[in-house]
């Protein structure tokens, strides 16, 4: 099992990070691998935390978009949500939250 750390998930997200080609091509080949990945809750936290503040990013990601990766994230096999956050991959949406 591979965990995805926070940070990977921010880079990879975030278009205007120096580190995002890089971030994006680690997940990329998680997608489309074999082996078994999955993000850890805190790492989910992590991202929430961060992708949103407008104090980090000029301009912040939306809510929306924010619960749209975390989405495309936890629909994308083999990856798996670990802790709490795997509750979710059961809901119909995230946006059932807000």
């Amino acid at each position: 099992m591979i965990a995805v750390n926070g940070r990977v998930l921010v880079h990879s997200h975030r278009e205007d990070s120096p580190w995002h080609e890089a971030a994006y091509a680690h997940i990329l080949r998680l997608d489309e691998g074999r082996a078994p990945w999955a993000i850890p809750w805190p790492c989910i936290h992590e991202f929430l935390a961060i992708v949103p503040r407008t104090r980090i990013y000029a301009p912040p990601t939306t809510p929306g978009m924010v619960i749209d990766q975390v989405e495309a994230w936890i629909e994308s096999p083999p990856s798996s949500p670990t802790g709490p956050i795997a509750m979710l991959a059961s809901s119909p949406s995230l946006k059932s939250l807000g």
